[in-house]
């Protein structure tokens, strides 16, 4: 390893995310700036190029740049993909739950999205009334192959 390289390396992410924090977003940074700004390693981002994965980047071969903007960009999709994952898992372990008749109330929030719920009916099940057809149609759907 070269011993620029090992200088890198040697930085902690709180010195690397220092360098990187007055850059404008249009600003193009290595891999090893790269993974500290997203949390995660300069071989991640290898693998996932390999792959055709990951935020976008520019170059090739040893020269590799990520631009700012499009790490953040990435990151916020990513960001949304994880929160749509959370909430199909939430619908799932209630609709779990509520299939082998175990209780998930009363409550007076949503067990699935976490908002305030007010009517009588919502409070006793422990899901509003938004989500209730989610997770219906979750415990129906699983039903059908056997999941639940």
């Amino acid at each position: 390893m070269s011993p620029r390289l090992n200088r890198v390396a040697e930085k902690s992410r709180a010195e690397m995310l220092a360098e990187i924090a007055g850059l404008p977003p249009s600003a193009f940074i290595n891999s090893a700036l790269a993974a500290a700004y997203i949390g995660t390693t300069p071989s991640v981002l290898y693998s996932w190029r390999s792959q055709q994965r990951g935020p976008r980047y520019h170059g090739a071969r040893e020269f590799i740049r990520y631009k700012i903007a499009d790490l953040d960009q990435w990151m916020a999709a990513r960001a949304n993909e994880t929160a749509e994952g959370d909430l199909r898992d939430r619908i799932w372990l209630i609709a779990r739950r509520v299939s082998q008749k175990l209780s998930t109330g009363p409550r007076h929030d949503c067990a699935v999205c976490g908002h305030q719920v007010e009517d009588p009916e919502s409070i006793e099940r422990g899901v509003c009334a938004d989500c209730w057809p989610l997770v219906l149609n979750k415990i129906n759907s699983t039903a059908r192959e056997g999941a639940l």
